[in-house]
């Protein structure tokens, strides 16, 4: 009971940043075009990635309804993806380390949630 608990929790914070960073990247926010185009990316990548972000946040959502539980899994598989991408991003085309570390600690975050959701 303890674990499903804290599943549920971390499962609707990761749906709160992801929908978050999703909305800002979906509306084209000027902090998230400037890292964008640092990283030498076009404005359509930075929406085709909000838009998944949203899709993946909205997979944990409804993956809290029992009967479709599934969609956690789905969910956390598109948003780990996305935040290896991140960290490439941060790591390879900014090379900076530290500005990979949020997205390190997401993806460690959605794995927890994964693995706790499976067992």
């Amino acid at each position: 009971m303890f674990w499903m608990l804290i599943k549920v929790i971390l499962q609707l914070l990761l749906v709160a940043a992801f929908a978050y960073f999703g909305y800002l990247k979906l509306t084209g926010a000027q902090q998230m075009k400037d890292a964008f185009q640092k990283f030498g990316y076009s404005d359509q990548f930075l929406r085709i990635t909000g838009i998944l972000e949203i899709v993946g946040a909205a997979c944990l959502l409804l993956g809290l309804i029992p009967g479709i539980s599934g969609l956690t899994n789905l969910g956390g598989l598109l948003l780990i993806g996305l935040t290896f991408g991140a960290m490439y991003s941060h790591i390879v085309r900014e090379q900076s380390i530290p500005a990979a570390i949020p997205a390190f600690v997401m993806a460690i975050v959605t794995s927890l949630v994964m693995l706790i959701h499976v067992f």
